[in-house]
């Protein structure tokens, strides 16, 4: 069924995306695949780190899809702090451990 995806709120487009329509599925990715990878490239400073975060956080939405819940947060303040999270973590990985602060 095709739907104008300018009348649709976040919670309708996953909604239908729960429901299995492949054109949600786009319009999601459309709509936020964007945000998160500019906000990854800005936090890590590399396009590639980026966007395989960005490829993270939307796979965390697919499937996290279902169990969403519209009333504890928007789904871009959701998406958003999943990507920062990410992010994060991919920044402490990269800090490392110096050999000199392992014990034997």
């Amino acid at each position: 069924m095709a739907f104008d995806v300018q009348m649709l709120d976040e919670v309708d487009l996953l909604a239908r995306y729960c429901e299995g329509d492949p054109n949600a599925a786009r319009m999601l990715m459309l709509q936020f695949a964007p945000k998160v990878l500019r906000l990854s490239t800005r936090m890590l400073g590399n396009r590639s780190d980026a966007e395989d975060v960005t490829q993270e956080v939307m796979l965390k939405l697919w499937t996290s899809a279902p169990r969403w819940d519209s009333d504890r947060s928007s789904l871009s303040t959701w998406l958003w702090r999943v990507a920062s999270n990410e992010c994060i973590d991919r920044l402490r990985r990269r800090r490392g451990v110096a050999l000199d602060d392992i014990e034997e």
